[in-house]
């Protein structure tokens, strides 16, 4: 399959997968996949690359100027997205061709989601859509603070939640409706917004963007996360992080473990990286039973905000340090 194994020792607890290959890159900072699942980008200090995601063997590197928020790419149809500071850049997924780039004057220009059609940029005091194919700027609007700024692309509408949240006609930026809230909302996903409908914070509510109606709000606290094609979220409720069914909100399983931030599902099973990266705890989709962990000798850095474990359709991939590894059956 691969190369060598490389990388820091680990030591095996029932965890239910084996190695399949390894790739030293750089300080791996945000990992993103395809919407095929063929392809890793992996964003680094100074470096995004494309990987296969099959095989592990890096196909292209393009360099990057040194950015203080590593964000992650974002890809979307054939292209991955990517703002570095100096310049917005759309890049063939399949062999890192530049398609266009577009300069920025601000470090704290990122690139926040993109459809086949648009890309929406959160910088400075603004969102800015520009057309996927070109790079073109079709519209921009203000923002209330820019590291509050969640944009989210569905079809042709864009939504920003910004203490209240926006939908736009993505062509023109025309307002199409408001909804008041002082919260806003945290997470978009699916064509459904997650909020807080009050500043304490204590009760979680899901919007069918759409429609505009409310699905089901439950007690709650943290940001939801969760994957594509996946149906449940993870939510933190006091003293422990539960699995929760997207449709009704209904809870699922719960457990103890620390800031899961990297979570992903594949073969039934969700697994788990700690907030220290030193564990990957695996447990069973439907009991919440554990069935193993993957336990690192090395602890490299405390993360709560970066995404560094994702699955493709057979393999678990993720980021350590310096390096790469990808487990499967």
């Amino acid at each position: 399959f691969a190369k060598k194994q490389i990388g820091i020792p680990m030591q095996s607890e029932h965890f239910p997968l084996e190695q399949r290959w390894s790739t030293k890159l750089g300080s791996i900072q945000e990992l993103s996949v395809s919407e095929n699942k063929d392809f890793v980008f992996a964003r680094t200090n100074n470096s995004l690359y494309g990987i296969e995601a099959k095989s592990g063997q890096i196909l292209w590197r393009e360099y990057l100027y040194r950015q203080g928020d590593f964000n992650a790419a974002i890809p979307a149809a054939d292209k991955v997205f990517v703002a570095d500071g100096k310049r917005i850049l759309a890049i063939k997924q399949s062999d890192g061709s530049v398609l266009w780039e577009v300069p920025v004057s601000q470090t704290t220009f990122h690139v926040r989601d993109a459809t086949q059609d648009f890309v929406a940029v959160v910088g400075s005091e603004y969102l800015y859509v520009y057309d996927a194919s070109s790079g073109a700027l079709l519209w921009k609007n203000v923002v209330c603070r820019p590291s509050f700024a969640v944009p989210y692309i569905d079809k042709n509408t864009v939504y920003l939640s910004c203490l209240d949240v926006r939908a736009f006609d993505a062509f023109t930026g025309d307002e199409l409706w408001v909804l008041r809230n002082e919260s806003g909302i945290g997470y978009f996903h699916d064509g459904i917004g997650y909020y807080y409908p009050n500043n304490q914070a204590d009760e979680l509510v899901a919007f069918d963007l759409e429609t505009q109606t409310e699905l089901w709000r439950k007690k709650g606290q943290g940001i939801p996360y969760s994957e594509e094609n996946n149906d449940v979220l993870l939510v933190y409720f006091p003293g422990q992080f539960c699995l929760v069914d997207k449709g009704n909100g209904d809870t699922l399983w719960c457990f103890e473990i620390s800031y899961p931030k990297n979570f992903t599902i594949l073969n039934n099973t969700v697994f788990i990286f700690n907030a220290r990266q030193n564990k990957i705890t695996a447990f069973d989709i439907f009991t919440g039973k554990e069935i193993g962990k993957l336990i690192f000798d090395v602890h490299k850095f405390y993360s709560l905000n970066r995404k560094l474990m994702l699955s493709t359709d057979d393999l678990l991939i993720f980021g350590n340090g310096y390096y790469l590894y990808a487990f499967g059956k």
